[in-house]
């Protein structure tokens, strides 16, 4: 849906795509296996499976992504295994503001959910993206964060490397329901700076009910 090529035109409003079935994606290149909203508003992802991975390290591949959007919503997305391509993102959420991201399933890939800004002027503190209810299994990460205004809350590991990696110094005024202890810093040459100031930069609610 949409387009993010300049002048990023069509541009999507009230679109839908649901009851998604994928039963082989491309396993030469993929881009997205499951689909792709840029540049729109309102738009939605819901009720999605794909049923057998991407080649390991074929190019790009990745399940569905936000790019350039506002307001819209994936959700319900289960990929069990997405495969370790070069991308091997389950879900991208990229310059993109009131985003909602939830009930989401994704296992065998390098980030269940990828959390990403290059463009500061589509970020809107005022409008966070929602991500909810995540369950990763044998990835590396469950959620990366390279970005801000993001809330994150119920989010689960399965024989993961880690819940959750602030990967960059972009990664601050987050809201995290969830405890410190499973917050990692990305190993970079800015790692002791991500230790020191990142997580004091983030909203980190460690008292929870349940």
């Amino acid at each position: 849906m949409g387009s993010d090529i300049p002048p990023e035109t069509p541009s999507n409003h009230l679109c839908s795509a649901k009851y998604l079935h994928v039963l082989e994606p491309d396993l030469v290149r993929t881009y997205y296996s499951i689909g792709f909203i840029a540049n729109s508003t309102d738009c939605s992802i819901e009720h999605a499976i794909q049923y057998v991975p991407m080649t390991s390290g074929s190019l790009n591949g990745s399940g569905a992504a936000l790019k350039l959007c506002e307001d819209c919503l994936i959700s319900n997305i289960t990929i069990p295994h997405l495969g370790k391509t070069q991308t091997s993102e389950g879900i991208m959420v990229n310059n993109s503001s009131g985003c909602r991201v939830n009930n989401i399933m994704i296992g065998d890939a390098k980030i269940a959910v990828s959390l990403f800004f290059s463009d500061k002027s589509t970020l809107n503190p005022e409008k966070p993206n929602f991500i909810d209810t995540v369950t990763g299994v044998n990835c590396n990460s469950v959620i990366s964060v390279f970005s801000k205004y993001n809330y994150i809350k119920n989010i689960t590991a399965k024989d993961c490397i880690y819940k959750v990696v602030l990967k960059n110094r972009n990664a601050t005024n987050n809201h995290f329901d969830l405890p410190a202890s499973e917050i990692v810093t990305a190993n970079t040459k800015d790692a002791g700076f991500l230790l020191k100031t990142t997580l004091s930069n983030n909203l980190i609610n460690e008292n929870l009910d349940g």
